[in-house]
């Protein structure tokens, strides 16, 4: 006779729960009817396998039960086998359609509470995204700081503001994004946003950019080009000029560099300009050019002009035809001095801390909330002896200028080696805050042609609300830079000294 135990049913049901529940998990949705139902029939077949004998005491009762408890097998079992085709089918399809454009398109998906459903290689690429993110907080805390949207000063805070109105006029917006990298480096990036709505509930957004490297079109190759060698030469300091023709091999200088270099005429080829570049200086620039990742460049290298080595800059930029590079442009500044690059230079200009005072009672005066960094380049010494003070007046240069062009309002020397740096710009705190916690500003290191120097520097930080009178602030920091070299640590906020 046949027998079916209501067990089995029982046991098919609760697969089905799991199943159920691990969509949800997968999807990151509460199936809410599937799992009412799944629940229903543990809860039956349960209370079935707890009175079975009752319900088979009768022959009659008996095959009744069999056939119903076989019906319901086969139904559960068809239940199952839907879910999991339904689901196999759409995962892989959403799988494919989110792998083809994974490496050509930006796509940013959130649900309302701002958790990442889906992001793009590319998109992760493009803001330096190492880790796995979970939430839109994830990338804004640790990764990138907003400068602009659509021409609009935005900060990280106002932004996720703005992600937390559900009822927006607008569903479809475009965002031209203006950002800070970790490294300081400004970044822009355009996307559409698309606010999703189901049942008139707000569910999250979609924003959705195209690379633009990918959409280059024959018939503008040309055009590209003129308008980037145009652009770089509008862009050019022009002190010295050098046009480099990469197919050819071909240098073409202007006079500057003809009588500082005691050139004999504006064309050669690259091959006889390098080889009045130091040996050594010029392995470590080619070195450093095939590791470079952008279209601009900038090295420091040692050149015969005839009577003695000199140091120059370069400063450049590929020149592309599509994706090819075809030109590299470059402004060219030359010292043959011993103080090199001294003269006219962020270092020559710096106000001292008198007029650091007169800053500071100003901000105070008129309520503006400000960050207050002390810092000293502490083996700046060791690096003149080691090299020479050539060497040792570029890293004090290049450090301040990083400063000057990515954090500061203003930098005033106070000595030697100690320097003072103001932030109004909330948005340049926050990026300053990240470049603390990566490190990489506390011992960094700078080259120079084949010279590497590891520069060491200290930190003290105080806040405008850490004192009532804006002198005790600068006091406050210099206290913290203080206890930072007694205790050997790269910085100290003034706010955490007794913790």
């Amino acid at each position: 006779m046949l027998n079916v135990s209501p067990l089995i049913p029982l046991i098919l049901g609760l697969f089905l729960a799991i199943v159920v529940v691990r969509d949800s998990i997968t999807r990151k949705v509460f199936l809410k009817y599937r799992m009412i139902i799944s629940f229903v029939i543990i809860f039956v077949f349960a209370l079935l396998s707890l009175f079975y004998e009752s319900l088979t005491s009768t022959e009659n009762n008996l095959l009744v039960f069999n056939y119903a408890m076989l019906f319901s097998t086969v139904l559960i079992a068809i239940l199952i086998l839907f879910n999991g085709l339904y689901n196999i089918a759409n995962n892989e399809l959403n799988n494919k359609i989110l792998t083809a454009f994974d490496n050509t398109i930006y796509y940013l998906y959130i649900n309302k509470k701002g958790k990442i459903l889906a992001i793009s290689n590319e998109l992760k690429e493009t803001f330096n995204i190492d880790k796995d993110v979970i939430y839109i907080n994830d990338i804004l805390n640790n990764y990138i700081t907003i400068k602009s949207i659509n021409n609009e000063d935005v900060s990280n805070a106002d932004f996720v503001y703005y992600l937390s109105q559900k009822n927006q006029t607008s569903i479809n917006n475009k965002l031209d994004i203006r950002y800070y990298l970790n490294d300081g480096t400004i970044k822009e990036i355009c996307l559409i946003e698309q606010i999703l709505y189901k049942d008139k509930r707000y569910i999250g957004r979609i924003f959705v950019g195209q690379n633009s490297k990918n959409n280059i079109l024959p018939q503008e190759v040309e055009d590209e080009v003129v308008t980037n060698r145009l652009e770089a030469l509008l862009n050019t300091k022009l002190s010295g000029l050098m046009l480099h023709d990469l197919n050819n091999d071909n240098l073409w200088v202007n006079d500057y560099l003809i009588d500082k270099l005691n050139l004999e005429r504006n064309n050669m080829t690259y091959s006889d300009y390098k080889r009045l570049i130091d040996k050594d200086d010029y392995n470590a620039f080619v070195n450093y050019l095939n590791e470079l990742e952008s279209n601009e460049y900038e090295f420091i290298y040692r050149i015969s002009n005839g009577k003695k080595k000199v140091y120059v800059k370069e400063v450049g930029k590929y020149i592309l035809d599509g994706h090819k590079k075809v030109e590299a442009l470059s402004y060219v500044l030359i010292n043959d001095n011993r103080n090199f690059m001294k003269t006219n230079t962020i270092l020559d200009n710096l106000e001292e801390e008198n007029e650091l005072l007169v800053k500071i009672d100003d901000l105070g005066n008129h309520n503006i909330n400000y960050e207050l960094v002390v810092f000293e380049l502490e083996n700046i010494v060791n690096i003149n002896e080691q090299y020479n003070r050539q060497i040792g007046t570029l890293v004090l240069e290049e450090y301040v200028k990083t400063f000057t062009k990515v954090f500061a309002d203003s930098i005033y020397r106070i000595s030697g080696l100690v320097f003072v740096m103001i932030i109004t710009d909330i948005r340049k705190m926050e990026l300053f805050k990240k470049t603390l916690l990566n490190g990489k500003i506390f011992n960094p290191t700078l080259t120079y042609g084949s010279v590497n120097c590891d520069l060491i520097v200290k930190l003290g930080i105080s806040f405008s609300n850490d004192a009532i009178r804006p002198r005790e602030v600068y006091a406050n920091a210099k206290v913290a830079l203080k206890k930072a070299k007694e205790r050997n640590i790269p910085y100290l906020f003034f706010k955490d000294m007794n913790k």
